[in-house]
């Protein structure tokens, strides 16, 4: 099978969630079939990865000037899948927009299927994001198969299109969708001398960090590891001037992130709005208990009390609260820990990557009958 994967960036020059499921499908689906990844990554040489051995990675636009991008995005990835249309039998579109959106077009225009990964809550939520609104019920009529990561989501999705009134609409994405969870590898445990708050992702508005640095002015005994960058770094470097228990590490490849899990009492994700977060899988499999807020397909993955704690509200006070719980009982940190660990091994590779395959299947049977 000749599968072409669309998505905005690769690890290490992204580490976002969708990037790194992106590739590590890719390496897993290059044991059996042929990948070529589309993607806007500076970084390239995948071809010369023996871990990758039938992994092309094609840089589909150089133009990286905000008003321009997404139109040059558009328009020179289409004219590259043009070209490659004749050894592309399906396309897996990581998110909606603006991959899924590519997709679509590019389903429109050289009769390739595609599959569309609708990988957080901004990607279908209509009512609340222009570009959202414009662009999403283009993709998921146009898509051959949507999937997202969770059943939570799936209600939420079909919800949204109730709301947004096209009852025709709600039930063609109905007879579309499927659920394929995020996967991740297998990883240890934490050191026994974890000593660590930690935060991982961008430092963008909704992400709640600064709540998160509020709630640390009533831990001044915990420190406060904050992982990534983005917009809003300054703004929250500001926000922790006074505070001594906080420290900044910004953007870390995959492995160095991995240490810091090593060393963490808890991963803290106190985000407004969130899809099926990988992080919160990583942090799992490393024995990691979570406090994140209920949104999404967090519940889903995270059962409160046994796997960490679900925050119905991202208030500085309740996740400081909840800090404290985990920090001073060392016992039930070691044993949410160990369900972390168990829960984690339901979402390996090796249960998750059939589910990609079954789906490839699916579709390829349906477009060929």
């Amino acid at each position: 099978m000749n599968i072409a994967i669309l998505t905005a960036g690769l690890p290490p020059e992204c580490v976002g969630g969708a990037e790194i499921q992106a590739s590590e499908a890719a390496t897993l689906l290059s044991r059996r079939h042929h990948v070529t990844l589309f993607t806007r990554s500076r970084i390239m040489g995948w071809e010369h990865d023996p871990a990758r051995p039938d992994v092309v990675v094609c840089r589909r636009t150089r133009i990286d000037i905000p008003i321009l991008r997404f139109p040059a995005d558009v328009f020179s990835t289409l004219i590259r899948l043009g070209r490659y249309r004749g050894r592309i039998d399906i396309i897996m579109a990581y998110q909606t927009i603006i991959d899924g959106l590519i997709g679509a077009v590019a389903r429109r225009l050289f009769h390739i299927p595609v599959i569309v990964f609708v990988r957080s809550e901004k990607e279908y939520k209509i009512h609340e994001f222009r570009k959202t609104k414009i662009f999403a019920p283009f993709v998921f009529k146009n898509a051959d198969r949507i999937i997202v990561q969770s059943g939570r989501i799936k209600d939420d999705l079909l919800s949204e299109l109730r709301k947004y009134g096209s009852n025709g609409l709600r039930k063609l994405v109905e007879t579309k969708l499927g659920v394929i969870p995020n996967g991740v590898s297998s990883r240890s445990g934490t050191d026994a001398e974890s000593t660590v708050v930690l935060y991982v992702g961008r430092l963008v508005e909704g992400k709640g960090v600064g709540c998160l640095i509020s709630a640390m002015k009533r831990c001044p005994n915990e420190r406060l590891v904050i992982v990534g960058d983005g917009p809003e770094k300054r703004r929250l470097q500001r926000l922790a001037r006074n505070l001594t228990n906080i420290d900044f590490v910004g953007r870390l490849p995959p492995g160095e992130v991995s240490a810091y899990m090593q060393k963490a009492r808890m991963l803290v994700l106190p985000s407004r709005s969130e899809g099926f977060p990988n992080v919160l899988l990583e942090a799992m499999a490393h024995g990691v208990p979570i406090l994140a807020t209920a949104v999404g397909g967090i519940p889903d993955l995270i059962e409160h009390g046994e796997t960490g704690f679900l925050l119905e509200s991202g208030g500085a006070e309740t996740i400081a609260h909840y800090i404290q719980v985990l920090a001073q009982d060392e016992k039930l940190r070691r044993i949410m820990g160990q369900k972390c660990l168990r829960m984690a091994e339901r979402y390996s590779w090796e249960k998750v990557l059939p589910l990609y395959e079954d789906e490839l299947r699916r579709v390829l049977v349906k477009v060929g009958g």
